[in-house]
């Protein structure tokens, strides 16, 4: 990643052309604070239980997204999904390439796209830097806060990255997982 090169400076010139500014440079400083001025470990300190709490105010955020566009399988796939916490943070990422996983995230993302209020050109190619940023399309949600339309909160899954856990979802299960605790 190259945030960490990005200045105070740097940003504020990009981010002077969009009546949000104040809110993007506030999310971007944030990510690249807790990201990557202090290397690949998180700054903040957790436990388990919290880790597990943000994964599901995550998940719940996306099932009142993909309802909001009117996809109840995905919703109902997670419904009853027991919680395991592995230390592995390994599984875990291989799992989020995993169906259940992926249609997820890609029924957001739709509904994030679908929500971007006046989308120009400017902010879709801001919203596709912020992609190419992060390689994260979760964290691209939480950049681009600022110019959605809509309640539901990307913030949950900043948090849970900002404390060192992730997780994903296969089969009736939400894994959960820190590269910390």
């Amino acid at each position: 990643m190259f945030l960490d090169n990005l200045s105070d400076e740097f940003l504020v010139s990009v981010f002077q052309y969009f009546p949000e500014r104040d809110e993007l440079l506030k999310r971007m400083q944030a990510l690249r604070d807790i990201f990557y001025l202090e290397g690949s470990e998180p700054i903040a300190k957790t436990t388990v239980e919290e880790l597990v709490q943000l994964s599901k105010f995550d998940i719940y955020e996306r099932k009142k997204a993909c309802k909001l566009l009117g996809d109840n399988t995905l919703p109902s796939a997670v419904r009853n999904a027991r919680v395991l916490y592995v230390d592995d943070y390994t599984k875990v990422r291989a799992a989020k390439n995993g169906e259940v996983h992926r249609n997820l995230v890609e029924t957001v993302d739709s509904f994030y796209i679908g929500n971007i209020a006046d989308f120009s050109d400017k902010k879709s190619a801001l919203y596709n830097a912020f992609f190419t940023l992060t390689n994260s399309l979760e964290l691209q949600w939480y950049l681009a806060k600022p110019f959605f339309r809509s309640a539901i909160n990307p913030d949950y899954y900043f948090d849970l990255r900002s404390k060192g856990g992730d997780y994903a979802l296969i089969d009736g299960l939400l894994l959960v997982t820190s590269y910390q605790v």
